[in-house]
């Protein structure tokens, strides 16, 4: 086995390693943060579950279609439904059960 070769997949492992870990430091400290915070009263729940299709609408989903919404207030009540959502009808938004 060579010894240099060795030694230079090891450097050029720890090279990359470094890099990588420069790069992340960048995208940590660089990236945006929300400038509002998310209030238990916002329709989209933190963990993106939609309460209703007009929160479905609003993320940028504007086919009507089936679509999977989350009822209950809290995540211990909270269930899902599976409904159809009207995004045409009076300019879109309409969950119909």
């Amino acid at each position: 086995e060579d010894v240099n070769s060795t030694d230079e997949l090891e450097c050029g492992s720890l090279t990359y390693i470094e890099v990588s870990k420069n790069l992340i430091s960048d995208v940590i400290r660089n990236f945006p943060t929300c400038s509002k915070p998310i209030e238990k009263d916002d329709k989209i729940v933190k963990d993106g579950k939609h309460k209703d299709c007009s929160d479905i609408l609003a993320s940028g989903r504007n086919k009507s279609g089936i679509y999977t919404i989350w009822t209950g207030e809290s995540p211990t009540t909270r269930k899902q439904l599976r409904v159809y959502c009207d995004m045409e009808t009076d300019d879109g938004g309409w969950t119909v059960i």
